[in-house]
């Protein structure tokens, strides 16, 4: 075991993380965070980016939001954002005090208390962990859940 950084994020069980500056992560740092989005399904992507882009003051439109999306996410698409959540965390976490390497699924195992705390400084990192990538909703042959784009 290491010795706990300075700037390590306790966790309910007294372990620790030390979250790496995501400002300099590598492309292969972020890929597989890239590629779990794409296993959402597009409506729920889309629904996602709707969710984003409404205003922090707005409760009234981010409840009607949430709703929708709860609405919409099947056990797959669970499977897949949890999935995304582990990979995006385990992207960020420079270390650990835990004996098993950083991954997705040492993740998994945690404590449902740490695994929320890791879960949660993992997701304020989503952004940049994910940018660069495309966030169009459909892929080739997916319909959009809102109908085509026109002008």
């Amino acid at each position: 075991m290491m010795d706990r950084p300075t700037d390590a994020i306790d966790l309910p069980s007294g372990a620790w993380v030390a979250l790496r500056d995501t400002r300099k992560l590598t492309q292969g740092q972020r890929e597989e965070a890239q590629i779990a989005w794409y296993a959402v399904s597009a409506p729920v992507r889309e629904l996602m980016k709707a969710r984003q882009s409404i205003d922090e003051g707005d409760l009234e439109g981010i409840e009607q939001a949430d709703r929708v999306l709860e609405e919409a996410t099947g056990p797959e698409d669970m499977r897949a954002l949890f999935h995304l959540n582990r990979v995006i965390s385990a992207t960020v976490i420079a270390a650990w005090s835990f004996d098993a390497p950083v991954s997705p699924e040492a993740i998994r195992d945690l404590s449902a208390e740490d695994y929320d705390a890791v879960l949660k400084a993992g997701a304020q990192h989503s952004n940049e962990v994910l940018a660069g990538v495309d966030f169009t909703p459909t892929r080739p042959g997916e319909e959009s859940p809102t109908g085509p784009a026109s002008a």
